[in-house]
This record gives structure tokens, sequence and C-alpha cells, in this order.
């Protein structure tokens, strides 16, 4: 049986997946900082489009990805 996710939003989700990082994982501040900015950058470009960012297909995350390459972002190697 599929158990129901506690979180009803991405955002608080996000936070939840934040607060791990630092208290479980042990990531510095300037990671979840820097993981803050970025997942909170897609969802603002979710809310923008009206999408539930919690329920996009990877096609829309590829939608995602190709504005960000178009802006000038580069994938850090």
């Amino acid at each position: 049986m599929p158990s129901i996710a506690p979180h009803k939003t991405a955002e608080a989700f996000l936070e939840a997946y934040l607060r791990e990082l630092g208290t479980v994982a042990g990531r510095s501040p300037h990671t979840i900082r820097n993981y803050r900015n970025d997942i909170g950058a897609f969802l603002r470009w979710c809310r923008e489009r009206e999408l539930e960012p919690l329920a996009v297909s990877r096609q829309t995350f590829r939608e995602y990805l190709g504005e960000l390459k178009a802006g000038g972002w580069r994938r850090l190697r």
C-alpha cells in the first residue's frame, strides 16, 4: 500500500528536504542555500505557468532546463 506524502505543497516538501540535508546528511549551509535557490527557481517557474511542481512530466522539466540554457545557464561539471 503506497504511503501518503506528509507534505501538501512543493514548498513544504522543499523545506523538509532542506532540514533533512542539514540535520541528517550534514550538508553545509552553503549547499543548503544553493539547493533552496535552485529548487526555488523551479518552483517559481512552475507557479508562473500554473503548474503543480510535484506533478510535472519529464518533458515539462526538460522545457524548464531548456529555458535555463537559453538564458545563459550552463551545467557545471
